[in-house]
């Protein structure tokens, strides 16, 4: 039987860094998470990736031997290969930022960079939804839209470390404009930012929906979570919000299934949070859109492991990678 081995994982968001101590046979042993506070800077923000990582390792009682690598996930883009964060529009100083060479002398082990997306899918698939299967794609919708492939058992991701940017897949010409200067993508479509959008769009046309008076009138304080609610009781601009949603979610997920022909595709992410309804609406029309052997084959599930995806497949990578 192989025996035990220790990583630290270590996500950064744009909100919190989350940090655990982790054995390849028991999981996470000890998890900890502190504020980014992205506005004070790299060194800063760097400082407290160092602090979590000691912090964990000491509470788990692990010496700096038993410790092979630091995993950490990270918003892209990024050079993996590099150690490199090539831009964080969160996080002031990080331009082609070398976080692993940065990293290292602090923590005293390996660190292995991954994007936070890549890491989340390992994750699912080692402890979560897609535990089991050998091909899976990740879809988390969030305020964009990410993505992972795990292909034959592996992550893949690309020459460049920049593959699994599923939330760019083009769907419409014709369609919203994302931050990124692409147009009707995905992301454009069914990420939180996206739900929120339309929904203040319709909301011009129906001055009865429950959303004005769950917003209390303020435009700025509409958000998928808030259609969702409303949706639930039957708000009837919130039911198209969501009906569309779910239309091009499916669209985008028929062409995975028909590109792919993964075993499993497993959807996280804010919008996520009770949206049940609207995963069982997507899967109906991703599996009308795609062929219909692979159709048949795919399994499209909720994620199970929440926010400690990232920081799970961040540690798990560390012990694939040490």
């Amino acid at each position: 039987m192989p025996a035990e081995r220790y990583s630290i994982g270590l996500d950064l968001g744009g909100t919190n860094i989350v940090a655990v101590a982790y054995s390849s046979k028991r999981g996470i042993l000890v998890r900890s998470k502190v504020g980014t506070l992205a506005h004070e800077g790299a060194a800063k923000v760097l400082g407290r990736l160092a602090e979590q990582a000691r912090k964990v390792q000491a509470l788990a009682d692990l010496r700096n031997q038993d410790v092979v690598a630091v995993g950490l996930g990270s918003p892209g883009p990024l050079d993996a290969h590099r150690g490199i964060i090539l831009e964080s529009p969160n996080i002031k100083g990080w331009h082609n930022y070398p976080v692993v060479k940065k990293l290292q002398p602090k923590v005293h082990h390996k660190v292995v960079l991954e994007n936070d997306a890549n890491a989340a899918a390992v994750g699912e698939h080692k402890l979560g939804a897609g535990r089991g299967c050998q091909d899976m794609i990740m879809l988390t919708l969030g305020t964009g839209v990410g993505g992972g492939l795990i292909i034959r058992g592996k992550l893949f991701d690309g020459v460049d470390t920049c593959a699994g940017e599923l939330g760019h897949i083009l769907l419409s010409p014709d369609g919203p404009r994302i931050p990124t200067g692409n147009v009707g993508t995905l992301e454009g479509y069914a990420s939180a930012s996206a739900i929120a959008r339309r929904a203040r769009e319709l909301m011009a046309h129906d001055k009865k929906s429950l959303l004005w008076k769950l917003s209390e009138g303020d435009l700025k304080k509409v958000s998928s979570k808030l259609v969702h609610q409303a949706f639930k009781r039957r708000d009837k601009t919130a039911v198209q919000v969501w009906k569309e949603t779910a239309v091009w979610l499916g669209r985008g997920m028929g062409s995975y299934i028909n590109i792919f022909n993964p075993q499993r595709i497993v959807v996280a992410g804010g919008v996520m949070l009770g949206g049940d309804e609207l995963l069982a609406m997507a899967s109906k029309v991703a599996k009308q859109c795609a062929f219909k052997r692979p159709a048949r084959t795919v399994k499209i599930l909720k994620a199970k492991l929440g926010d400690d995806a990232g920081v799970i497949g961040a540690a798990e990578i560390a012990l694939e990678r040490a």
